[in-house]
């Protein structure tokens, strides 16, 4: 099966981005041992894009049985329109980021 890109109205047809209020999310790391997240370190800082799957990592979710608690902090901000990443930030980019959801 496909996914859909297209809305369809009485009166046009909207881009699937135009119809539905999808959003960036930003994470800050702040603190702590990251229960849901591979490799993560205090400081890291990772940019999903319009709504794009992004977790738990691999092995996440088998970690957390039994768990009642987590030692972490971390800042997320979901945006209404869509990020711009400046050319320092593409400096510091983890390249291999994407590859993390596959181990």
């Amino acid at each position: 099966a496909t996914a859909t890109t297209e809305i369809y109205t009485r009166s046009h047809t909207l881009a699937l981005h135009d119809a539905l209020p999808i959003s960036d999310e930003v994470l800050y790391y702040v603190d702590g041992d990251f229960m849901s997240r591979n490799d993560i370190e205090v400081g890291h800082i990772s940019l999903h894009p319009a709504g794009i799957p992004h977790g738990p990592h691999p092995g996440a979710t088998e970690r957390s049985i039994g768990q009642t608690e987590t030692e972490e902090l971390a800042v997320m901000v979901d945006t209404f329109k869509p990020l711009k990443v400046t050319e320092e930030a593409m400096k510091i980019a983890d390249e291999d980021y994407f590859k993390s959801w596959l181990e």
